[in-house]
């Protein structure tokens, strides 16, 4: 079965039927719809000896025990027919001896692909810290959504949970898109604020934070010069009839003026284009590329950036689009020589975009610190859905920076907080001080795009038990006062940022919050992707935080869900939660 056809037919029906597990009107027209599509999808294909993949692909399809697993998920209330289509979309745990035993060399259901040398960067938990100690928690932006895609590809293409320093917090939760309200006049960031009972530990309070920025005109953005560098090397030979389609997807969506120029690396680095204006020309060439070789990514990342400042546009939009396994094997390969080579270039002005793709041999830790580095984002292309997504419909957010080195500090009121944890952004760590250094750098927040960071928090009039099993009870200071304003005030949130272009100082803004606010239907989603998060993570910070419990709340609270992806989680969180059994 085609999983990208899964995919569109899933969210096709998603988008078109009032994307909500439990509303579908009809299961006979999905059943109709989705049958009708294998059939055509049948045909197309020319007859050949049928491949182990496909032979397992028909055990799957003709096993019995296609039943949802109501016994966990007893909230789900989908038709039988998404139900198996799900079951398809996944890898069935049924026989793994048999299937195994027919063919050596097919990954068994339910287990890690045989050849596994995927790399992520380890990071620890925040603990909660006492405000009267630390009263400020600085970090930088983020806005990257790679986590989410590449969860989902293990959970729902490999039948595999993922392992725990794969799951981000913060790009979970920034996967989804939340209704803030715009910026008035020429603000260039509009914060947002609400709170609520910690869903797996109701004495703390769960604070968010978002950010919106305005959604501009995209006719008035300015000229692009984009470099398209393209790891054609043996090892993305799997994955390389969608990077060609994503590459093509994105070329497509260039307007009249921006210029294209493509670099690639498969053996060896090759010009295959310099400032291009003819689409046409762009996607011949991309139709035209070949996955073989070894894999000079370093050497190909100099040739991007010597082809960007050759064809800099001043005060324009310039940017390398790397799209990447993240096997880096021929030259500067590892991640901090790579890192160095990227880090030298942040004051070009120009931008670097890291897509990640494939699996096996993914290297998620290099691919994040290239994006992080390079003033650019990071994704994952699990689908041509994804890259759709990315490249299409998010384009202006993605492609267009609004902000460099946007830093948030956080300045916590003891009378009012006793305690503090920020959930994920750990490798957007920052010391306080260096929320005033602008020569420290931070990340790039893209026009009409929105972060969301959330707080768990303990108050100061929590109980002595809360407190003390959070933060371990310290002996009195002997040369500190604590400052007791009667301020009613919960916090102080500042802003600091500097233009994409330029050295032109840094701006900054200042936000006070009066006192807890309430809690809203973006808090009662971002609190459900966040205990999916911790669950996923083993969190010892929320040893109660449950995948079917934040499946119920999700579900409560899916929303308005034009593009499906929010019911796309759920059947997610379904599937995660027969695993983790």
């Amino acid at each position: 079965m085609n999983d990208m056809l899964l995919d569109g037919l899933l969210t096709q029906w998603k988008t078109e039927r009032a994307p909500r597990p439990g509303d579908f009107s009809s299961n006979a027209s999905f059943e109709r719809r989705f049958f009708t599509a294998v059939r055509i999808e049948k045909q197309k294909r020319p007859r050949k000896a049928p491949r182990p993949s496909d032979l397992v692909n028909l055990i799957r399809k003709l096993r019995p025990a296609f039943e949802p697993s109501e016994r966990v998920c007893a909230s789900f209330s989908l038709p039988p027919a998404a139900m198996a289509a799900s079951r398809i979309h996944c890898c069935c745990s049924a026989a793994p001896g048999l299937i195994g035993g027919l063919f050596d060399d097919a990954p068994v259901p339910g287990s890690a692909p045989v050849f596994d040398t995927e790399e992520y960067k380890t990071v620890g938990e925040r603990p909660f810290v006492a405000v009267t100690t630390n009263p400020l928690s600085t970090f930088g932006a983020d806005v990257d959504s790679a986590m989410y895609a590449n969860l989902r590809r293990m959970v729902l293409k490999e039948d595999r949970l993922p392992p725990p320093e794969a799951v981000r917090l913060e790009e979970l939760i920034n996967y989804f898109g939340y209704d803030y309200p715009q910026p008035e006049g020429k603000a260039v960031m509009r914060p947002h604020f609400a709170s609520g009972a910690a869903p797996w530990a109701p004495e703390r309070r769960l604070l968010l934070i978002g950010v919106q920025t305005p959604v501009p005109d995209r006719e008035k953005l300015p000229a692009s010069h984009y470099v398209f560098l393209i790891d054609n090397s043996g090892s993305m030979d799997d994955v390389f009839p969608m990077v060609r389609e994503a590459m093509t997807a994105l070329a497509g969506n260039l307007r009249s003026g921006d210029k294209v120029s493509i670099v690639t690396y498969g053996g060896d680095v090759r010009v295959l284009l310099e400032g291009c204006s003819d689409v046409s020309t762009v996607c011949e060439v991309i139709a035209k590329l070949e996955a073989e070789g070894c894999t000079p990514g370093g050497e190909g990342i100099q040739k991007a950036y010597a082809l960007a400042e050759k064809h800099f546009i001043p005060g324009g939009n310039n940017r390398i689009v790397l799209i990447t396994d993240g096997d880096f094997n021929v030259g500067a390969s590892s991640e901090a020589e790579l890192v160095e080579m990227v880090k030298a270039k942040r004051d070009t002005g120009i931008y670097l975009t890291v897509a990640g793709c494939g699996m096996g041999n993914y290297k998620d830790n290099k691919i994040k610190m290239l994006a992080n580095k390079g003033n650019g984002n990071a994704f994952y292309l699990d689908s041509m859905r994804e890259a759709k997504r990315v490249f299409v419909h998010g384009m202006t957010g993605n492609m267009y920076a609004l902000a460099r080195d946007v830093k948030f500090q956080v300045e916590f009121n003891p009378a009012q907080v006793f305690a503090y944890r920020l959930l994920g952004y750990e490798l957007r760590d920052m010391t306080d001080r260096d929320f005033s250094d602008d020569k420290k750098e931070s990340g790039t927040v893209g026009q009409g795009q929105q972060l969301t960071a959330l707080y768990e928090i303990i108050p100061a009039d929590a109980a002595a038990s809360v407190k003390n099993a959070a933060v371990p009870k310290m002996p009195p200071l002997k040369y500190q006062t604590a400052s007791a304003s009667g301020s009613e005030e919960l916090l102080t949130f500042r802003i600091r940022w500097r233009e994409p272009q330029g050295k032109k100082a840094a701006r900054e803004e200042a936000f006070s919050v009066p006192g807890l606010p309430p809690e809203d239907e973006n808090w009662n989603w971002a609190a459900a992707v966040a205990e999916a998060g911790l669950a996923l993570r083993s969190s010892a910070f929320a040893p109660a935080a449950s995948l079917k419990h934040a499946a119920k709340q999700a579900q409560q609270h899916l929303g308005e869900d034009p593009s499906g992806d929010r019911a796309e989680f759920l059947l997610l969180l379904r599937r995660a939660a027969e695993l983790s059994r």
